[in-house]
């Protein structure tokens, strides 16, 4: 499936990669883009994990990818192209076989080569959190 710059991407970050207590906008910690994400790309794991928005919505491939109560980043595709990061997005199927009807809809976030460009990615993130980690007994 061809991404767009016009297409939004979804990604999912645990409670313990988030502060709610820390000031809007620095809530997301270094941690919601790992070291093996980025220091270590391999066939298995080109770069963090994000999916398509478009067949599924955001709340179908939660549930699909067993994470309801995970929080979540919803950006465009451009955003992540226009940053001066010289990222690209790319199709990765084969690290998605686990959910095997969002295999057309799992991409990568390649490009992330140090530690300085995870943190601006991650800024970048703390900017689009559409939802923060929930419990499993709150409403959202």
């Amino acid at each position: 499936m061809p991404l767009s710059p016009n297409d939004s991407v979804i990604r999912f970050f645990h409670a313990n990669q988030y502060n709610a207590l820390a000031a809007e906008g620095t809530r997301l910690e270094n941690s919601a883009v790992t070291s093996r994400e980025f220091v270590n790309p391999s066939e298995n794991n080109r770069g963090p994990s994000i999916f398509v928005l478009g067949r599924y919505t955001a709340d179908e491939i939660a549930q699909i990818a067993g994470k309801p109560f995970h929080g979540r980043i919803v950006l465009p595709v451009s955003t992540l192209l226009d940053a001066p990061l010289n990222l690209a997005v790319v199709h990765t199927p084969g690290e998605c076989v686990k959910w095997p009807s969002l295999v057309d809809y799992h991409y990568s976030i390649t490009g992330i080569d140090s530690a300085g460009k995870r943190n601006v990615l991650i800024t970048i993130f703390n900017k689009y959190i559409e939802r923060p980690p929930c419990s499993p007994t709150s409403s959202s």
